[in-house]
């Protein structure tokens, strides 16, 4: 059965356009990065490009209104790190088989920190996802509380390597999740999470204020 919130692959065509577009801008971000010709005028390019994007809606603002939850996939597809349609998402596609969350990646240079390597908070930053999807594709909604990542050897940049979740306990709504990420069978760092759950009553009390209760 599909989550409420596990993102389509099949969207109508404006949601189609921003994927595009967003494709699109993650690897017009890495040129940005590593290229050495035409960035002046690609600039001019960006910026007749911006005037044709106005602003829109945040999601804080189409939480408190009630209009997030109309299409629950379309803001999560807009996420940090697993959304198609965000540009700076690497983008996590993560997968629950059982109690097993995994997802495969290969992260580019918009994420280095030392040549060559992923910047660690970038490394947190896919445990904390993929630990959160875990419990969503469970059937609940949770806020991370502690998230605690050891590094046993440095990810590498534009190399496969697989992130594995599960969650291994419950005490009242505290969720406690192992996780490993692995590169040909080398383990190349661990995460323990803890996790508060929440309910869409506590989670309409907690998201416009930022606390936790």
């Amino acid at each position: 059965m599909r989550s409420f919130w596990e993102i389509p692959d099949e969207v109508d065509a404006e949601w189609t356009a921003r994927r595009r577009l967003s494709a699109l801008l993650r690897e017009l971000n890495q040129r940005c990065i590593d290229s050495e010709q035409g960035l002046e005028q690609a600039a001019v390019l960006v910026e007749q490009a911006l005037a044709l994007v106005p602003p829109g809606r945040t999601s804080r603002q189409a939480y408190a209104d009630g209009s997030y939850v109309t299409v629950p996939a379309k803001y999560p597809d807009r996420g940090a790190m697993m959304g198609l349609c965000n540009p700076i998402a690497p983008p996590l596609l993560a997968k629950t088989e059982g109690d097993i969350t995994t997802c495969v990646v290969a992260l580019d240079e918009r994420y280095v920190g030392a040549p060559g390597m992923a910047h660690g908070g970038i490394v947190a930053a896919c445990f904390d996802q993929i630990c959160g999807h875990a419990i969503v594709m469970g059937g609940e909604g949770a806020l991370t509380t502690e998230l605690t990542i050891r590094y046993h050897r440095p990810v590498p940049l534009h190399t496969e390597v697989t992130f594995s979740v599960q969650v291994t306990g419950r005490k009242r709504r505290k969720l406690t999740i192992e996780g490993k990420c692995v590169r040909d069978g080398e383990r190349l760092a661990d995460c323990h999470g803890v996790f508060v759950a929440i309910d869409p009553e506590m989670a309409r009390r907690v998201i416009p204020s930022g606390e936790l209760p």
